[in-house]
């Protein structure tokens, strides 16, 4: 395991700006801040963090593929996805005092756009 500060990981996300698949399974991380992932060439991003993140922000034009397994934003308005290739409906639910970000694709709209 590796304890690893937040603005250091968006650092090193942000040299790796080539990556088109990135699965990040955080189990802690130290110092304040949101993680931001800004990369134009990303098509898959898994995540999964149990803990509280302050802001959580994608930027990722060509992205295909989102999976978040698990992710706990601080406010509604701290999930930021900027992912045009994505069709979704975001909405959140409180479970226990804590935003959940809830994502949910519409499957009709995709297989239209692809075939």
């Amino acid at each position: 395991m590796v304890l690893i500060r937040v603005s250091t990981l968006c650092s090193v996300l942000e040299a790796c700006s080539s990556l088109e698949v990135i699965v990040l399974q955080i189990a802690f991380l130290t110092g304040h801040g949101g993680l931001k992932i800004e990369n134009k060439n990303l098509k898959f991003l898994q995540v999964t963090f149990p803990y509280y993140v302050e802001r959580f922000e994608v930027n990722a034009p060509s992205q295909d593929v989102l999976d978040i397994r698990d992710i706990k934003c601080e406010s509604k308005n701290n999930f930021i996805l900027t992912a045009p290739n994505i069709q979704f409906n975001r909405n959140h639910w409180v479970s226990r005092c804590v935003y959940r970000p809830h994502i949910s694709y519409n499957v009709t709209e995709l297989v239209q756009v692809h075939t």
